[in-house]
């Protein structure tokens, strides 16, 4: 019994939060591994290109570009869910 708790307290507990995929997106670089192209092919969040306000991706001064529809880990690379204004879905492989 007490090796089934510990499994549960190890599995549960501790093992997520090795992989923590919320983690902070600034000082981040993202590419597009999707098939489709036209959002951009390389995001990087930082103080001069892209820059996160709640789950909306903006570039320049004010112009919203996209909203972040999933966080996702796919084996060991996070993933960005990524949909434009007009609907379009994208995704994007953290390099």
């Amino acid at each position: 019994m007490r090796l089934v708790s510990l499994w549960a307290l190890l599995t549960f507990i501790y093992l997520p939060s090795c992989f923590n995929i919320n983690a902070d997106l600034s000082q981040t670089t993202w590419m597009n591994c999707g098939a489709k192209a036209g959002l951009s092919d390389i995001l990087m969040f930082d103080d001069s290109h892209n820059w996160l306000r709640n789950d909306t991706i903006f570039t320049g001064k004010d112009s919203a570009v996209a909203t972040i529809v999933k966080l996702d880990l796919h084996y060991v690379e996070r993933r960005l869910l990524v949909k434009d204004f007009n609907n379009k879905i994208y995704w994007f492989c953290e390099q």
